[in-house]
């Protein structure tokens, strides 16, 4: 029902108008306080953060969006007129049509009067969070600590999943979370039939940083992690000593690929690449994690290492120095950049290097604006000979 009259669309209009009442009818959230001193609203729909050109913000109440990322997420058609300046939705059989500073929509010809006029906004049309009913079959969920609003449409049929509830975590586990806890990561791990999502904030300078996994989705093809972040306000009392925040979720094993959407104080999440786990790090800077070869240890005419970078361009140099720093080998490697990609090489040692003689291998970036060494760390490794 629509200001006093009733008509029926196909299910996918129907869908497509929900969206726009979601955008548009958030009533039971639109009046927050400190409006302007907050970060924008952000919108997620089936699961996925949405960023549109135009950020979303709130003026006297009301949350103002824009259509164009809304509705060209669901495979609609938007046309501008500029003549008359209306905007002309098409999707499947419905036709929405929308005067910019007018107080009347048209919706399959039907007229409907909306509460605040659509205006253009850095050329982009946005809208009032007030339009059409939220009866017609999705899901909306609001959080104010990350002030996010959350779709979920009938179509897509996402399902929560249920956490399982544990007493004591397998030792694994709790290796895992020890050595994973100085990077800032989402990954996986499945042990005995139960799938563990861990996200880690890395190594934080003071108390008051938080992840929280909010929600775990499941849909035909895929797992969605929801993830809000969160930092100390300006002048909070704070624990002074460093922390490693992260949160863990347990569910049933699932083969299903895992998605993370980032809320809050961050916009994405770095996952890995190229390999399936994270093993222990055995030495790292913030840029670079190195599983082997560990610090002291020995190696013979020939050895590798292994790794994963997350750095500029994704180029990680690397050097061989003997014990009067003179240089064997050197050369660089290629991990990733946003996300924690995947290094491996081989190394070989020249014949004349002595039995028993200190090495020190090197990994590093430099830096783009001034060449100086970033990312450093230092593995001292002794040379063994075959016999």
């Amino acid at each position: 029902m629509f200001g006093g009259f009733q008509f029926m669309l196909p299910k996918k209009g129907q869908l497509l108008i929900f969206i726009l009442v979601f955008i548009l009818t958030v009533s039971p959230f639109s009046t927050m306080a400190y409006e302007n001193e907050q970060e924008p609203p952000q919108l997620m729909v089936d699961g996925r953060s949405l960023y549109p050109d135009v950020p979303p913000t709130i003026e006297s109440g009301r949350i103002l969006v824009e259509m164009r990322s809304i509705f060209e997420a669901f495979g609609a058609e938007l046309e501008w007129n500029e003549s008359d300046r209306t905007v002309s939705v098409y999707h499947d059989n419905m036709e929405m049509l929308l005067t910019i500073d007018g107080s009347i929509a048209l919706i399959q010809g039907q007229p409907y009067e909306l509460e605040v006029p659509p205006r253009i906004v850095n050329d982009r049309t946005v809208v009032p969070a007030r339009f059409v009913s939220e009866t017609l079959g999705a899901k909306v969920t609001w959080h104010e600590d990350t002030r996010t609003a959350m779709i979920t449409t009938s179509e897509t049929a996402l399902e929560d999943v249920e956490e399982i509830e544990s007493q004591e975590l397998p030792p694994e586990v709790d290796d895992w979370i020890g050595y994973s806890q100085n990077t800032w990561l989402a990954q996986e791990k499945t042990i005995n039939d139960i799938t563990y999502i861990l996200v880690t904030y890395g190594e934080k300078p003071t108390g008051g940083y938080t992840v929280d996994i909010q929600q775990v989705q499941e849909s035909s093809d895929e797992i969605i992690v929801t993830v809000a972040f969160s930092e100390p306000e300006e002048g909070s009392p704070v624990t002074t000593a460093l922390t490693y925040p992260y949160d863990l979720f347990a569910m049933n094993a699932t083969d299903k690929p895992i998605v993370y959407e980032a809320l809050g104080t961050e916009s994405y999440i770095p996952t890995l690449m190229n390999i399936d786990e994270l093993p222990p790090i055995v030495a790292e800077s913030d840029g670079i994690k190195i599983f082997s070869p560990a610090p002291d240890s020995s190696v013979g005419e020939s050895f590798s290492f292994e790794g994963i970078a997350n750095v500029f361009e994704g180029n990680v140099l690397y050097r061989l120095l003997d014990s009067n720093e003179t240089e064997l080998d050197s050369g660089f490697t290629t991990g990733a950049m946003g996300d924690w990609g995947h290094i491996e090489e081989t190394i070989v040692i020249p014949d004349d290097i002595e039995d028993g003689e200190s090495m020190l291998l090197e990994f590093y970036t430099e830096s783009a604006k001034d060449g100086s060494v970033q990312d450093l760390i230092q593995i001292p490794l002794v040379y063994e000979a075959l016999e």
